[in-house]
């Protein structure tokens, strides 16, 4: 005797003799043979965005150093802070955004960050 047939109370065969003797209620699995009663859970089918999604609240997350200088933070510590926060929480799909041209200390903070 398998594991089957063990909890199911026969002996599986081909889908089609499998399904005749089982029925799902709600979302319990009930075999027909011996009246066993099997949580099976919901089936969902995500897509691969739907899942990051869920992981990380979202696609993608923008990082910038707007505003740093108006609270008094300089740059060194806002890229300090930015690293620190990207190193606790892995697999965040972020990108790091400037103006004009992107200074080397960024440009150094991406590639350490890649």
């Amino acid at each position: 005797m398998d594991w089957f047939e063990r909890i199911t109370g026969f002996r599986e065969g081909d889908e089609a003799a499998t399904r005749a003797q089982l029925s799902v209620d709600g979302q319990t699995l009930v075999s027909l043979a011996n009246g066993s009663r099997h949580g099976i859970g919901q089936l969902t089918l995500p897509s691969l965005r739907e899942l990051r999604a869920r992981v990380v609240g979202g696609d993608t997350s923008l990082l910038t150093r707007l505003g740093g200088g108006v609270f008094g933070n300089d740059d060194a510590w806002i890229d300090a802070a930015i690293e620190r926060a990207l190193l606790r929480v892995p697999r965040l799909d972020v990108r790091l955004v400037h103006y004009g041209a992107v200074p080397r200390s960024m440009q150094e903070l991406a590639r350490r960050l890649a």
